[in-house]
């Protein structure tokens, strides 16, 4: 599953924690992130949160634990750092991998962050190929809803979604006719 920066919060990893499957996440670079307690010292309830992890402030980045520096062939040089074992505040016990995406060939272009969760992070540059082939698959679902006419009325129900749907139909040359 790979969804973009809204849906990349506490609230959405809390929320599909029970869904077993692999999630790739774009990040807003205001987000703040809390790696693994260091220590317990018997006294207390064992801390939940270890340092802070401000995706904004590079004075908090620890060591990144991989790095990697590759020429892409549509987006130029990148390079990619990941940061294992982090998690955002309200969600301690859901653990997450960072990933940041920058354009060294390009200067101005801002870094792009990911959050990846699942079984078994695949390699970080099949990581970046995970997350471009999602805005191909985004606009044609929004090219789709277009020719459907699915973005002009506002549905209450599912059955008036299917009705609506229903109601019209395809002619040779794509054009939308009322059946």
């Amino acid at each position: 599953m790979v969804v973009d920066s809204q849906y990349g919060c506490a609230s959405w990893v809390k929320q599909t924690a029970d869904i077993p499957c692999d999630q790739l996440m774009r990040l807003s670079s205001n987000r703040c992130f809390y790696g693994e307690p260091i220590g317990y010292d018997g006294r207390g309830r064992p801390p939940l949160h270890g340092e802070k992890f401000k995706l904004n402030d590079q004075q908090t980045w620890r060591p990144e634990d991989q790095k990697i520096e590759v020429e892409h062939p549509l987006q130029g040089k990148l390079q990619i750092q990941a940061w294992h074992k982090l998690h955002f505040r309200q969600v301690s016990h859901e653990k997450l991998s960072l990933i940041r995406v920058q354009r060294l060939d390009s200067p101005k272009s801002k870094p792009l962050w990911l959050a990846w969760k699942g079984e078994q992070m695949p390699t970080l540059i099949e990581v970046v190929e995970f997350y471009l082939r999602r805005f191909t698959i985004e606009h044609w679902y929004r090219f789709c809803k277009q020719r459907l006419h699915w973005t002009l009325p506002n549905f209450g129900t599912k059955e008036q979604c299917d009705r609506w749907s229903e109601n019209y139909a395809h002619d040779d040359l794509g054009v939308m006719v009322s059946s």
